[in-house]
């Protein structure tokens, strides 16, 4: 009887090693919501778990067999599940599957599955162990997602289509807009010279003088918009601007710029600094003085109390540099960079002053086209200063 002692101990704790080891398997698949099952390949018996019949919304009582499985599942899945099964047999290694299924109450629900084959010592199919998993809540989680992505696709469609429409619009306005412009311009200038030859009293004539000098410069504002929207058009579908180099002299561009611009304040000192009389680089002139011109006007337009306006021109080695500086409203920390955006302003300004965003944007592409730089410094309720670099 001694000698049967430590043969039966060692039997029990096997036993009880055993029973643990189950019941961890068993509280595994609990908290992962899978059941386990077991299928006879000769005969095509199916055992299945408490958690499996859970899952075909059964109840622990109910028998599952493996022809009931096959009429629950839906007849459109049944033929790549068996195509699974069968395939798994045949190669030896498992298979994953999900399938829908229809559970005794109606309701549709969709199951993963997972199966291996085991064979016998001579090689012939024995039985095959799996689970399942009711995955219903995570397939209408897909579900949504792909309905939320095909309207994300779908409102960008339609943003785009807006876009271009929006752009075939600026176009077409820009071409409509530019001729009446020109023409009004052309009148005023005409207008200009006929005044000479004409015998008015002095009173007159200024104020005459005075009219067509605002209504020219009124034109040449307006011509600059319309340059402006449309650089923004060909921005917007991708293509660079178009633009014409040839030597120019810098200095000449910007006191150009001051003189046309100081008629339009009586409240700013606008001065000019630089130490050069000439200062020739090859650039588009147009597009740079549309530059100069952008900086100024804002400047005077974000300096509402005056101020100085200060322009300077200097030479650093292999570059031209300009700046414009004033003392106005500046610009917020953190929004440097937003405001060269097309359509975004500073936001101490969105509703104080008018605008639509598109200049800053506008003239810091032109200088990048030219191999230059544009960038800013400023802070908000003390001014800003905006500088431009130019290879020479």
């Amino acid at each position: 009887m001694k000698l049967h002692l430590p043969i039966e101990a060692r039997l029990r704790n096997a036993e009880s090693a055993l029973r643990k080891a189950q019941e961890r398997h068993r509280l595994a698949l609990r908290a992962g919501g899978l059941g386990s099952w077991e299928l006879d390949l000769s005969t095509m018996m199916l055992e299945t778990s408490e958690g499996c019949k859970v899952n075909f919304g059964l109840a622990p009582h109910d028998e599952l067999p493996y022809s009931r499985l096959m009429e629950m599942m839906l007849p459109e899945d049944r033929p790549a599940m068996q195509a699974s099964v069968k395939r798994a047999v045949e190669t030896g290694e498992g298979y994953q599957a999900e399938y829908r299924i229809r559970r005794p109450n109606g309701q549709i629900t969709w199951i993963a599955a997972y199966g291996r084959p085991f064979f016998t010592a001579d090689g012939t199919p024995e039985i095959m162990l799996g689970t399942t998993q009711d995955i219903t809540d995570r397939k209408h989680a897909e579900a949504e997602r792909e309905r939320l992505l095909a309207e994300a696709r779908a409102a960008r469609d339609e943003a785009e289509r807006a876009v271009h429409m929006r752009d075939v619009f600026l176009t077409l306005t820009v071409h409509d807009l530019r001729t009446p412009v020109t023409a009004i311009r052309g009148r005023a200038q005409l207008l200009q010279r006929r005044l000479v030859q004409m015998q008015l009293p002095a009173d007159d004539r200024q104020r005459i003088e005075e009219g067509l000098d605002w209504l020219e410069a009124s034109t040449t504002q307006m011509e600059v918009i319309l340059a402006e929207l449309q650089d923004v058009a060909l921005l917007e579908i991708g293509r660079p601007l178009e633009l014409k180099f040839a030597p120019a002299n810098l200095v000449a561009l910007a006191r150009s710029s001051i003189e046309q611009i100081r008629p339009q304040t009586d409240k700013h000192h606008i001065c000019f600094d630089t130490p050069h009389e000439q200062l020739y680089t090859t650039v588009d002139a147009n597009r740079i003085d549309r530059v100069i011109d952008n900086l100024l006007s804002n400047a005077i337009k974000y300096s509402p109390e005056g101020g100085r306006v200060t322009v300077s021109l200097a030479m650093e080695p292999e570059w031209a540099v300009l700046s414009v500086s004033d003392e106005g409203v500046g610009i917020p920390a953190g929004e440097h960079e937003l405001i060269f955006q097309r359509y975004r302003r500073g936001t101490n300004v969105t509703n104080s002053f008018e605008g639509i965003g598109i200049g800053l944007a506008g003239a810091r592409q032109i200088v990048e086209q030219h191999k230059g730089s544009m960038h800013v410094e400023s802070q908000e309720g003390k001014g800003s200063t905006f500088t431009v670099r130019l290879p020479v």
